[in-house]
């Protein structure tokens, strides 16, 4: 599948992170002079959680999923987990999501333990645990 982006291509000439992809946006414009602030703080959570991803907008926005993912993965405390539940309509993440994530989480410096796919729910969406 192509999203749209490539994960070499996520800097921009100045060196600073492209806002639609981690959560980043720009005040006075995208050139030179602008700032880079972030939209939201992220509050870690205390224990394992589950990130629901199944809705129709994702299914019509797939490049998304990336951004909601990597969101979820920093919002995790180191030694818990996160079950990042994707749609069944995007395929099976061991294709599509966990190669690009792998790459994502390096180019992040985000420390995870282990990315593992556990199972195919019965309404169709995809489970992936991502380790802290």
């Amino acid at each position: 599948m192509d999203f749209g982006f490539a994960v070499t291509n996520l800097t921009n000439p100045c060196g600073r992170r492209y806002c639609n992809f981690l959560g980043m946006e720009t005040i006075g414009g995208k050139g030179k002079g602008a700032t880079w602030m972030p939209q939201e703080l992220a509050v870690l959570k205390d224990g394992d959680w589950s990130l629901d991803l199944e809705g129709a907008y994702f299914e019509e926005h797939p490049e998304d999923v990336f951004v909601e993912c990597v969101k979820a993965i920093r919002r995790t405390k180191a030694g818990r987990c996160v079950n990042l539940v994707t749609p069944g309509s995007l395929g099976d993440p061991r294709d599509w999501l966990i190669p690009q994530l792998i790459a994502l989480v390096k180019y992040e410096c985000l420390n995870v333990r282990e990315i593992r796919y556990i199972d195919q729910r019965a309404c169709g969406g995809h489970v992936t645990r991502v380790f802290r």
